[in-house]
């Protein structure tokens, strides 16, 4: 991280002794001169960096999430129906192929019962089991989906008997930087649960998604022109990946496909570990993985050279300096896999982080909301009804440009009064 860098995020991270009372009411979300750091010159940017999170991190998770219970208990009715249908379903597939009854929640004996009919599956995922196609495995699949979705629910009306949810947050959740949730993983309720999380009296949600943010962390600390101008183009980055590739009309690739590909370059993921998660042949996964790094090879000329490094010196850092170090009996085919995933993955943490921050001081200096939830790489953010044009101008602002980088972040952003509201209009 050149000097220069360092200053712009210790101006970014200062809020000048400014006030930032909340304006939802309580105490402060970001006490005064929490991210003053003029009397810390010899902090280095990860330092800095760190300290400013930590006071946003402890007001986010004292906030939680409001829950509507009255559709909790709806939901809750209606997980535990759907639950005994599929176990009725799943039963007579069972009787009809002779199998004996097993506990579904345990892999070994799903995996046994598959066997003794001679049906193979690389995983137990809902959507592998579905595309196998047998009417024994579509009934396991949406017997098993049905038990964790009632488990969810329970467990939702379990930690929510004060009308809202909290979970402990991680700042170093992971070796890369990312911020975790535990206790209560929040950032994983189910996309059709989403619906029972909803905004304060007089408040509404601003849920805000950043686009392909790895990749922009790829494409601007390997200065890939290429990738570059496809993030920065009009057209989604992905869709536009798959009009280069020269793959078989006819069958085309879906956008999860390639997205799941073009990760693998900066994830380091062989493509044995492509082919498992896309269920291809190997030599598809791999002919993949090599068109993509033939379509930026800038990209992949910059993770090569960290790989190499990490071999080296058995340690490899962010370019803010977050380390990972190796044990020198480590196969070193992992360690290049690692050390091509921690660059990326630990510098796209520090731009979220850094924006995380800059966002905050803005909704606290404005009065125009808090945030209430960092998902991944998205936003989950109470903003007050009577200001909410204003904000989501403000945030955008904000949210797409950010020193660590030298191309603008792409982001979606929407609005609603439940974050499942909020998430659908933002698509």
């Amino acid at each position: 991280m050149s000097p220069r860098s360092i200053e712009e995020i210790r101006r970014c991270l200062s809020v000048g002794g400014q006030t930032s009372d909340t304006c939802l009411g309580g105490d402060a979300l970001v006490p005064q001169g929490m991210l003053d750091f003029s009397d810390h010159k010899d902090l280095d940017g990860l330092v800095l960096l760190e300290q400013a999170v930590h006071p946003v991190l402890s007001g986010i998770e004292q906030a939680g999430l409001l829950v509507d219970t009255a559709a909790l208990m709806d939901a809750n009715r209606k997980a535990r129906h759907r639950s005994s249908l599929a176990e009725i379903a799943f039963r007579d597939q069972r009787q009809r192929f002779g199998c004996p009854s097993i506990n579904v929640g345990s892999d070994l004996q799903c995996k046994k019962l598959l066997g003794r009919l001679g049906i193979e599956v690389r995983d137990l995922k809902r959507r592998t089991l579905k595309r196998r196609g047998h009417p024994l495995t579509v009934a396991l699949a949406d017997f098993r989906h049905a038990v964790r979705r009632k488990s969810m629910v329970k467990r939702l009306i379990q930690f929510s008997s004060r009308g809202a949810l909290f979970g402990h947050i991680k700042q170093f959740g992971t070796a890369t930087g990312r911020i975790s949730i535990s206790a209560f993983e929040l950032m994983n309720i189910p996309r059709d649960l989403r619906h029972l999380i909803i905004s304060r009296q007089g408040t509404c949600f601003v849920y805000c998604d950043f686009s392909a943010m790895d990749m922009m962390s790829l494409a601007s600390l390997s200065d890939d022109k290429k990738m570059i101008d496809m993030l920065t183009g009009e057209t989604d980055f992905y869709l536009s990946v798959a009009e280069q590739l020269r793959v078989d009309e006819e069958e085309g690739l879906e956008r999860s496909e390639i997205k799941l590909g073009a990760l693998a370059i900066g994830y380091g993921m062989t493509p044995y570990g492509l082919a498992e998660v896309l269920e291809w042949e190997i030599q598809d996964a791999g002919e993949l993985i090599g068109e993509i790094k033939h379509l930026f090879p800038q990209a992949e000329t910059f993770l090569k050279a960290q790989a190499d490094k990490a071999v080296e010196t058995w340690m490899i850092s962010s370019p803010l300096g977050r380390r990972r170090f190796f044990d020198e009996k480590e196969r070193k085919d992992k360690v290049r896999r690692v050390a091509r995933n921690h660059v990326i993955q630990g510098h796209a943490a520090d731009v979220f982080k850094e924006r995380l921050v800059a966002l905050a001081d803005l909704l606290a200096r404005e009065k125009w909301g808090r945030i209430i939830l960092p998902i991944h790489d998205a936003f989950l953010i109470e903003v007050r009804e009577n200001c909410v044009g204003e904000a989501i101008s403000g945030i955008r602002e904000v949210l797409t440009r950010s020193p660590l980088l030298n191309i603008s972040l792409k982001m979606k952003i929407g609005t609603g009064a439940t974050w499942a509201e909020a998430v659908k209009n933002a698509e």
